[in-house]
Order: structure tokens, then sequence, then C-alpha cells
């Protein structure tokens, strides 16, 4: 997959694109059907299936804020490219851009420079200058200028509309069976491995200490997780909170890898949140820690077996890769 600036693209750069457009922050399975369509709609049309995404959530620039993101960008494209996309074009969002009015943005950029012959986008998508651009105006819009505007509607999980924000609430109260449902495979936590405080290693448990691409944590407690390297699954234990029993101010994500040897300071990892085993806790001393750690460590190599691995095809691509990286 290639990924270019959508504002540098040249007319027929790209042959014939579908697009679809969003920023697609999880990319849940209401994505995915989108993204579907779009690749499906290119082979019907002999075209390239194309993402416009934003390298940054607008949100920032509009507000000054932005939710906490549920995947980093390098981790939206790689599953950009694994449900099939040619093509995607990144817009740094700012405030110049931000003032573009939606027909603008239509005819100049979409019809005279990309040139799409096609566009694919859920029912409540907005887009231009305060978000006055709709659906309807695409589809006109399409009309006038022979490309086919594809309103597909809200996907559902369980009988309710599935959304970032919903999934940033699961995750958030470390309920991993509903975040998994709405994005189709487990929730990862991706980072870089970096020096810590070195305490797991004296309490016989060493941690890779995680430097997140991105913003959003699950709740505060001990989840069961796995790794993949290599072609084998191994059995994580992720710590997420502030350390209380050290009187830790910051939170921090810990992962113990059950039977992994290798250095990986520096190094790119991401692990698959797969279950929350329990909260946090204050303990009294150092004994009781290493006791309930161990109870874990139980609790990890009893579970884990039992546990989907993968579950679904889509899973199944997901974890055909490496998710440890050097």
């Amino acid at each position: 997959m290639k990924t270019l600036n959508f504002f540098d693209i040249k007319p027929q750069q790209i042959k014939n694109p579908i697009v679809t457009m969003g920023f697609f922050d999880g990319v849940h399975i209401g994505h995915q059907q989108l993204i579907q369509q779009v690749v499906n709609c290119a082979k019907e049309r002999g075209g390239e299936p194309t993402v416009i995404t934003f390298a940054e959530h607008p949100l920032k620039t509009i507000t000054g804020s932005s939710p906490s993101s549920i995947t980093s960008l390098q981790k939206r494209l790689q599953l950009f490219a694994q449900l099939g996309i040619i093509h995607t074009l990144l817009i740094h969002f700012d405030k110049d851009i931000a003032q573009i009015s939606p027909e603008y943005f239509i005819e100049k950029f979409l019809v005279t420079n990309l040139q799409i012959k096609g566009i694919v986008i859920g029912e409540n998508f907005r887009f231009g200058h305060k978000g006055k651009g709709t659906p309807l105006l695409l589809q006109s819009t399409g009309k006038e200028h022979n490309f086919l505007t594809d309103i597909q509607a809200h996907k559902k999980s369980t009988n309710e509309v599935v959304s970032s924000t919903k999934i940033r609430q699961a995750i958030k109260i470390g309920d991993c069976h509903s975040a998994r449902k709405m994005l189709s495979r487990p929730f990862s936590l991706c980072g870089i491995v970096i020096e810590g405080e070195k305490r797991g290693r004296e309490l016989g448990f060493p941690t890779a200490n995680l430097q997140l691409d991105h913003t959003l944590v699950p709740g505060d407690g001990v989840y069961i997780g796995t790794l993949l390297d290599d072609g084998k699954f191994y059995p994580c234990l992720i710590s997420v909170g502030t350390n209380p029993t050290f009187d830790g101010q910051e939170t921090s994500t810990e992962v113990y890898i059950e039977g992994f040897d290798k250095q990986i300071y520096g190094n790119h990892l991401e692990v698959f949140v797969l279950d929350k085993i329990r909260g946090q806790i204050k303990f009294d001393n150092i004994q009781e820690l290493i006791a309930k750690m161990n109870e874990d460590r139980e609790t990890l190599l009893q579970r884990f077996s039992k546990l989907q691995i993968p579950i679904s095809e889509w899973e199944k691509q997901i974890f055909s890769g490496k998710c440890y990286c050097k």
C-alpha cells in the first residue's frame, strides 16, 4: 500500500479511484464495512481502492482537544492494507483546511485533482467547513460529475450502533469482550519498550514497560493478553495503573511475558488484551504483592489455553504477522 499526501495528488495519478474518507479510529466493524465496500466497488469498476484519512484527529485543531486514540496512525495504515486498500491519502489537518467549504473540497480535490469514480461513506458522514458537507451533497454532486455515491447504514453489534466512542468506553472500564466484538479483534497495546524502575525483575516478574503509540489505555487493573513472535503465542500479564504499593503517581503499562527471554529494550511491541482478571490493588507489603502476582500467573496459565485465539478469519489475518518487531 502507498501512503501519499492528499493535497499533492495529481489527476490520473490513481487509476479510477474508489474512495472512503474518515479518521477511522480503531478501524472497527463499521469502518471495515465501508472499506470492504470500497474494495468490492473498485474491483467491479476496474479502479483502485483508496482511503482518505487524517494524520491527527481534526477535533484537535478545531476544539484544542481530541478523543483518546484507540489506534496509532501506523496501526490504522496497517489495518487498511490488510483490508485490501491500495492507496491511503493523508490529510494533515490545520486551521486553513478547516475553512474549506464542502463544495470547494468536492470540486477542487475530489473531482478535479483525484478524479474519483466513486465514494463510500456512512449515513452520518460530515465534512468541510463546520461539518456542513453531507452524504446528500456528495450524492447530488456525484450525479453532476458522474461519480457513484454509496451511503452505508450504521453497523450494529447486539442491536447497538458501533462507534469509536463506545469502544473507548468499553476499553476504559476493562470490558474486553465488548471491545473485541466491535473491533472484530482484541484491542491491542502498541509501543516502544523503555526502561522502567526494574522492580518487576527484583520481584521475580520481569516486565516490559511500554511507551504507547496511542493515547487510550484500559482501566487500571491486571489483564490477560498475548504476544505473537515467530509464529508462537506467548501468554502475558498486563498491568495498567500507578503502582500504588510503591506510591506511584503516573499511569504506566507493564507487560510480563511468560516464557519469553529476548532482549527487547528499544523495540516495538504489540500486545493483544484478552480479558481483565482484577482491579488495581494497594498492598501493605512486598510479600503480599509477590503472592498476588504468583496467583495472577496461575490464573494466566489456567485460563490462557481456554481463550479463543484467534476467533475469526479477520483475526487470523491480523495474527498472521509478527506482533513483536525488531
